[in-house]
């Protein structure tokens, strides 16, 4: 009883709204996954896209769009996702990698086998550090 008082009076303090923020962040996430592996891209790229919109930059959402541009054969587009994946977060393995096969699929060899490179590395430093 006295921590839900103790979080009430904290909410009334501080306000609730960078909880719900991050609730809604995850809950998006989570359906647009769903989404995703029903096949239902349109309804998973809004999902994503308001995670975006709340202003969460999680480099699994950038992937994961990328993926969709990936089915519609927008290369490009993907790659340019892929590129935010890894500016979010650059420990992330799997968009390293294929921001490194984009690279390699868009003719720009230089790129991906200098961020294929840096996928091995990273994998080698992260198992290493298991």
């Amino acid at each position: 009883m006295r921590k839900r008082m103790a979080l009430l009076a904290l909410c009334m303090l501080v306000g609730c709204a960078p909880l719900a923020r991050e609730h809604r962040g995850d809950a998006a996430f989570r359906k647009a996954i769903t989404a995703q592996l029903a096949h239902d891209e349109p309804r998973a790229e809004s999902l994503y896209r308001e995670v975006l919109a709340l202003g969460f930059d999680w480099s699994p959402v950038w992937n994961n769009l990328a993926v969709i541009q990936v089915h519609r054969h927008e290369y490009s587009a993907a790659r340019r996702l892929l590129a935010h994946a890894v500016a979010a977060n650059a420990r992330d393995v799997v968009a390293l990698t294929n921001y490194g096969v984009m690279s390699y699929h868009l003719s720009d060899f230089a790129e991906a086998r200098r961020t294929l490179e840096e996928a091995r590395r990273l994998r080698v430093r992260l198992i290493d550090s298991i």
